[in-house]
Order: structure tokens, then sequence, then C-alpha cells
């Protein structure tokens, strides 16, 4: 690099690192007045720029690399770790940030850890933010006297959702009840369980959730059914990071835990005759191809012949 360039870069840069310190409301502006940049090989410089651009909730893709390979130097160190998620979610990468993002969120307990599962929750599965939400109340609210779903953040974080328009009908349902009929309304009336929805995961965690909210305890198949799904390792990493989290507020009993084998030997029987159901379904459908492929061969050599006919008798007509 010319010494020139060298020179201008430098001066650049300790004009950017003035400006935050001493005029940070100006910073975005001295930003974007630069063209194309050079930045150099300065480990020192490179974590200003992450620190800056996270703060300024600005993503690049050439800061996701510079974090990346801190990480990979420092594999341990936390700043690390939160600038490489960080800026691969202000980049907007989706499912291949998760189980990095719920990793950090499990090693290192934080706001800005809260912060960063929130977003991508917000961004890519908004009918998993209320969920998340209760995980990360559950985390900071230590108290064992506390109520599920009683702190004024989570509430507030819920109604904001609520009023995004980003949740699906059942995602609205599972808010709304929670936030009108909760002293009213018995497990049993709740909206969630008429819902008539597939039995999903999501479904097993909104019933699960509300129960819990409801102070209701769940021990009934759609918390066992999470619990299976997280030990035989079925659940992806945010589902079970939020089965983790409301299984921390049931106590198991002895009767429980012998209904919640029961069921998993059920699923398994379930999942069995199906595999089977499947694989005789397959097998009688290869020699439903095979004939029906060969029925088609006899249809072409038989049009073959025809058109072979035809030609032949238009020819002779000639003679």
């Amino acid at each position: 690099m010319p010494l020139v360039v060298q020179d201008q870069t430098d001066a650049y840069f300790f004009k950017l690192e003035r400006i935050w310190r001493f005029y940070p409301e100006h910073f975005a502006d001295a930003l974007q007045v630069q063209g194309a940049w050079i930045i150099p090989d300065d480990k020192q410089l490179h974590r200003k720029l992450l620190h800056w651009f996270s703060a300024e909730q600005w993503g690049m893709a050439e800061l996701v690399d510079i974090a990346r390979r801190w990480q990979a130097a420092e594999p341990d160190n936390e700043d690390a770790h939160y600038y490489l998620c960080k800026q691969r979610l202000l980049c907007g990468e989706g499912e291949s940030l998760l189980a990095d993002l719920c990793d950090f969120w499990q090693r290192y307990p934080s706001t800005q850890a809260d912060d960063l599962l929130l977003g991508w929750c917000r961004q890519h599965r908004p009918d998993f933010f209320p969920l998340a939400v209760m995980a990360v109340e559950a985390r900071c609210m230590a108290d064992a006297e506390y109520v599920p779903g009683e702190s004024a953040r989570t509430r507030l974080l819920w109604a904001d959702i609520l009023h995004s328009g980003r949740l699906s009908p059942l995602g609205r349902s599972f808010v709304d009840s929670l936030f009108y009929k909760r002293k009213a309304m018995a497990w049993a009336n709740s909206r969630l369980s008429t819902q008539g929805e597939p039995e999903t995961p999501l479904l097993d965690l909104y019933r699960t959730a509300e129960q819990v909210v409801l102070e209701a305890f769940p021990k009934e198949k759609p918390f066992f059914r999470l619990l299976i799904r997280l030990e035989e390792g079925q659940a992806c990493p945010l589902e079970a990071l939020i089965t983790q989290a409301l299984s921390s507020k049931i106590a198991m009993k002895p009767g429980d835990i012998r209904d919640k084998k029961e069921l998993a030997e059920e699923l398994r029987l379930a999942a069995e005759k199906e595999e089977k159901k499947l694989s005789s379904e397959a097998k009688t459908e290869a020699p439903r191809q095979a004939e029906s492929g060969g029925v088609m061969k006899i249809m072409k050599i038989v049009g073959l012949i025809a058109l072979i006919v035809c030609a032949l008798n238009r020819f002779f007509h000639f003679f």
C-alpha cells in the first residue's frame, strides 16, 4: 500500500474514533461519508470496527470474517463469540445461525445474549418469540416465588409482538389468552386446547407454556412429548432451550416419569408402524411403476407400427 494511502487511512480511522468518543450522534453520518474502505491488518482496529458497527446495528460481511477469525483464535472469548453472532444476525443470517446463537445464550448469560436471541426470533420465527421471552424471563427471575409471565418486561414484549402483526392466529391466541383471560380462565376452557391444530412441537410448547403461566403445572401428553423429543435429540436448538426453561418450573413425580416412559414406548411403536407402512407402500408402488412403464413401452411400439403401416399405405397408393 502506498505511504500516502496508509497515512490517509490512519487519519480517517483516527477521526472516526474521535467522533465515536466525543460526538457519537454524528458517527453514523461519518461512516457514510467515506467511499471504498481499506481496512489495515490491525487487530485492535478490527475490534473497534466490530464494536462500532454492532452498536450502530450495521452488518458487514467483512466483519463477519474478522469476527470468525477472532473466535477461531480465542474460542473461549465471550466478546469474539458475541460479535460473530451479532454481525451474522445483522447480515440477515437465518437458520444456520440458530445453533450458535442458542449456544452463546446458554454459555454467556447476559442482556446482550437475550437481545440476540429475541432479535433472531422476531426476524425468523416470530411464533417462537413469546416462548423465547418466557425462557429469558425464567433465567432472569431467579426467585422461586415469581409467577411466570408476570414480569413487566415480559408483558411489554408480548404486547409488542402481539400488535406487530407478525404472529400466526395460534400465536395471537396464545398471547391474547395470557393477557386477557389469565385470572378467569381454567386450562379446560383455554382456546389453545380447542384450536383444532395438528399436533406439532410448537403447539405442544404453547400448551405447556400456557399451563405454566396459569400455574396449572402440566403433566400431560404435550409436555411429555416435548421431554421425549429433548431426550432423543429430535428438538431443534430453540425448542430444546424453551423446553428446558419450561421444565424448570415443573416438578416431575414418579407417576409422571412412568407415564412419560409409557408415552415414549407408544410413540416408538407408532413410528415403527408408520415406517413399515411406508416401506410396504414403496414396495407395492415399485411393481406398479414397472408395470406402468411396460404398458407405456408396448403402447409406443404399437403406435410406431401404426405409423409405419400408414406410411406404407400412402406409399403404395401412388402405384
